[in-house]
Order: structure tokens, then C-alpha cells, then sequence
């Protein structure tokens, strides 16, 4: 999951495709990735630069005890099946 600091919106969106939920509230967008067990929220904020925004934090929440990384897993999983071929 550490591997998502960092990352661009575009990078994201080729590890679990597009968000669900998508926010802005200046000076960050706040992006949800969720299924039936859990939820993913990514805070992104613009770079030194001022034009690219970076993943600089995000939470998981979920019931029944789902930790972190089960959350992550199972959100990549699911963009795996989806995509064709």
C-alpha cells in the first residue's frame, strides 16, 4: 500500500482505474475507491511545481475488521477482473 504515496493521478488510475468518487477541495483532491467490504480515500495535492498533483496521504475503512492492506488488495483485484482481455 506504501506504494501509492507519491503516485500520479494517472498512475493511480492505471493501478485500480478510475475512482469511484472524485473531490476537490483546494488545495487537494480526495479520491474513493470502495466495494462492498471496504473503502480506499486518496488525498492528492499539487506538487512543488503547482500544476501535478501526488498521492501525499490516504485511509482505508471498512467493517468486520478488514485491515489496510486486505482493502487495497481486494480494490486491485477487482480492477484486474474488470479489464478486458
Amino acid at each position: 500500500m506504501s506504494t501509492l504515496s507519491g503516485m500520479t493521478p494517472v498512475q493511480v488510475i492505471g493501478l485500480l482505474g478510475p475512482p469511484r468518487f472524485k473531490r476537490r477541495d483546494n488545495p487537494a483532491q480526495i479520491w474513493q475507491y470502495r466495494n462492498k467490504a471496504c473503502a480506499l480515500d486518496l488525498f492528492l495535492y499539487q506538487a512543488g511545481n503547482g500544476t501535478n498533483y501526488k498521492v501525499r496521504h490516504f485511509e482505508t475503512r471498512g467493517g468486520g475488521g478488514i485491515t489496510g492492506t486486505a482493502c487495497f488488495t481486494g480494490l486491485l483485484q477487482e480492477h484486474e477482473n474488470r479489464r478486458p482481455g
